[in-house]
């Protein structure tokens, strides 16, 4: 089958660092109260959210990303799983004192995020907020339910009855509405497996084209409410001028690609752990949790794109013109580009990836 696909786990671990010493609650009033007085649990599976305000229509995220040999990567499984901390644990944002400046940036990042369910569909996510071994117990098996086909990465973990845990895991499987054929391609002049097409009709559309070497192309997929664009000719640093480009372009019409035109891509295989270990050890102050300190805070990230797909039968058409013949566009990724998910409705990305190098790629043997 014809596929994208990736899935995104992290696990977050705060720990009572008196809990360790102790099986009673803290004497000090400022301590959080025993796991019975704990905050109601949220529930295991989300319901649908009511609409998004209409307002809420441009990206001004921070984001932390992670670096994959020189490579930009994120995901919103961290954020997904820090928002539920805050509102169903500590019921505001997160306040940790003796931070270094790296660290407030992390730390504020994660607490201004806007990024939250509404971003994404109930069926892609998992997520949820609990005390001790129970809801860590509940987490593996509402995730064995939801995503049989994700390892949780949570047996290395165990949780007295006054630490609490923050999880959460975002899948996706999108395929494209054509397959492409698989081919050598070259990027930064390097031979690499890759995937290709002399049909672009049903496969992409035209956001913005300035050039071969400057351009955003939407590649259509099956699933109607996700977005999958691939943006090369920026700025590799950071996505913003991806972004505010396909932003800009949202609501009009975009070209359909010319009979002349071509497309090349290399394949991707990613699997990425870090961890922030930036705000380990660091002890809250927020109200009632004064003892308490992040112990671990863990984010995976596994992501694949190749030219498989479900199998589709289709008919193009090209319109045949008078005057001069077009010129042919060539989306060929052989450069730095970007990796953009996001959905159709949301301004916020779910998932980002610059690919600045072939350390995702499988290099072609010389003969």
């Amino acid at each position: 089958m014809k596929f994208r696909h990736f899935a995104l786990c992290l696990c977050l671990l705060l720990a009572c660092l008196t809990a360790c010493q102790q099986s009673s609650p803290p004497s000090e009033p400022n301590v959080a109260p025993a796991p019975q007085a704990a905050p109601p649990q949220p529930k295991a599976i989300e319901a649908e959210l009511p609409p998004r305000d209409p307002a809420d229509t441009v990206d001004f995220e921070t984001r932390i990303p992670g670096n994959y040999k020189g490579n930009y990567v994120w995901a919103a499984a961290t954020n997904l799983a820090w928002r539920e901390m805050m509102d169903s644990i500590l019921h505001g944002p997160a306040q940790m004192k003796d931070l270094n400046a790296s660290a407030q940036k992390t730390l504020q990042s994660l607490n201004e995020s806007k990024f939250s369910k509404r971003d994404l569909d109930t069926s892609s996510y998992y997520v949820k907020a609990g005390f001790g071994d129970e809801a860590l117990a509940e987490i593996k098996s509402q995730m064995a339910r939801k995503f049989p086909q994700v390892d949780p990465e949570l047996d290395d973990i165990g949780l007295e009855p006054m630490h609490f845990i923050a999880y959460a895991c975002l899948y996706k499987k999108l395929r494209y509405a054509e397959p492409f054929e698989p081919d050598g391609v070259s990027f930064q002049g390097k031979e690499v497996y890759g995937f290709s097409s002399a049909v672009l009709y049903d496969k992409l559309r035209i956001v913005d084209y300035r050039s071969d070497d400057d351009f955003v192309i939407q590649v259509l997929l099956k699933e109607k409410r996700d977005q999958l664009f691939l943006c090369k000719g920026f700025r590799m640093d950071s996505p913003g001028q991806a972004l505010q480009v396909i932003a800009s372009n949202k609501g009009k019409e975009p070209s359909f690609p010319a009979s002349v035109d071509r497309f090349r891509a290399p394949k991707l295989h990613l699997e990425f752990n870090r961890s922030f270990e930036e705000l380990y050890n660091h002890a809250f102050v927020n109200e009632g949790f004064a003892g308490y300190f992040l112990a671990d805070m863990q984010e995976s990230i596994k992501f694949d794109m190749d030219e498989k797909g479900v199998k589709l039968v289709a008919i193009g058409r090209d319109a045949i013109k008078g005057g001069e013949p077009p010129k042919p566009k060539h989306f060929y990724l052989d450069q730095p580009y970007w990796v953009i998910l996001k959905r159709t409705d949301s301004p916020r990305p779910y998932f980002i990836l610059g690919v600045r190098n072939t350390a995702m790629m499988k290099t072609i043997p010389q003969k």
